[in-house]
């Protein structure tokens, strides 16, 4: 029987250097901006200038984040930096009733979409507008078929699947070349 009590450390490495000791995780430099994981001044992640980047591609498009807004927009930057909420969340909710997404794809598609219903209340209807999106993006060859199956996580909000499906919607638009310019 081995007993560790009363017995030296193994390891000539101090306490503070050592990985995974608490005193190593106290004296640890916080995250920089350059770290994928950390946050910038705004104490924003990399998910949020992620998605303030595709919040500029699509206002870029001409379209709002803000469905209720028909007047003066503001930049995607500032529409984020007044809100509560981190922008990654915010633009995840925006998407989350599918009519986002069926304006983008009208848009990028230059096609209207037929049985979008504009104000969903009920949780189908949302669920049927970001089916009836990701149906259209699913026929367009140069899209990447990882997001469009995920109706029920674009609906619940998922961060991830949202960046990604608008991530690779915007890397479609300039894999095809198409410049789409609102008339």
């Amino acid at each position: 029987r081995v007993s560790f009590e009363g017995t030296a450390p193994s390891s000539t490495t101090p306490d503070h250097a050592r990985p995974g000791s608490a005193n190593y995780l106290r004296n640890s430099p916080p995250p920089t901006s350059s770290d994928p994981g950390g946050t910038d001044k705004n104490g924003w992640t990399a998910d949020d200038r992620e998605a303030v980047r595709l919040a500029r591609w699509i206002d870029s498009l001409g379209v709002s984040l803000r469905r209720a807004d028909a007047g003066d927009r503001p930049s995607a930057e500032a529409e984020f930096s007044r809100s509560r909420s981190r922008p990654a969340a915010e633009l995840a909710a925006a998407c989350s009733d599918g009519t986002l997404l069926c304006e983008l794809v009208r848009l990028l598609e230059r096609k209207e979409l037929t049985g979008v219903t504009w104000q969903p209340r009920a949780g189908a209807a949302r669920l049927h507008n970001v089916s009836k999106a990701l149906e259209a993006l699913r026929r367009q060859p140069a899209m990447s078929p990882m997001h469009l199956w995920s109706e029920k996580d674009i609906v619940s909000r998922d961060v991830g699947t949202v960046l990604g499906l608008l991530s690779d919607m915007h890397a479609c638009t300039a894999y095809r070349g198409r410049r789409t310019v609102p008339a």
